[in-house]
């Protein structure tokens, strides 16, 4: 769950930096080599963002699941989280800004033996269409 993106040093792109199109989040850039980089997306199992539920305020983790729905994980059995809830970057750990759309959620399953919710989450941005991405500086 990479792509290759037809800019590199030579144009600015920097290491971590966050890809972004009209729809949100896109992913981050794992390489930077002079004339191309790759990018790692969001739903690659190696993919890990800071994210809230926007109207909740709910606070979790979006992991990639290596299919085309991502999931948010580490959220309490009682979190406040419905199907449709906005899923959002929470800003923290420095890489991606505050309130750029992830996706929506489109199924809750709640973990009463391990007391925890985890939401199945529809990415924002169609990957499987991606044409022009903005790249943010690392923590913009």
């Amino acid at each position: 769950h990479t792509v290759i993106l037809d800019r590199g040093k030579t144009h600015g792109v920097l290491l971590d930096s966050v890809l972004v199109d009209a729809a949100g989040v896109v992913g981050r850039v794992i390489e930077v080599h002079p004339a191309t980089s790759v990018a790692l997306l969001i739903t690659d199992p190696n993919s890990r963002i800071s994210c809230l539920l926007e109207r909740s305020r709910e606070s979790g983790l979006l992991v990639g699941t290596g299919a085309a729905l991502t999931q948010v994980v580490y959220l309490d059995l009682g979190a406040d989280a419905v199907v449709g809830d906005r899923v959002v970057t929470a800003g923290l750990g420095g890489l991606f800004p505050k309130g750029l759309a992830l996706g929506e959620v489109v199924k809750v399953v709640r973990d009463e033996p391990r007391a925890l919710t985890t939401l199945w989450v529809r990415p924002s941005v169609r990957l499987n269409q991606l044409e022009d991405t903005l790249c943010l500086p690392p923590g913009s």
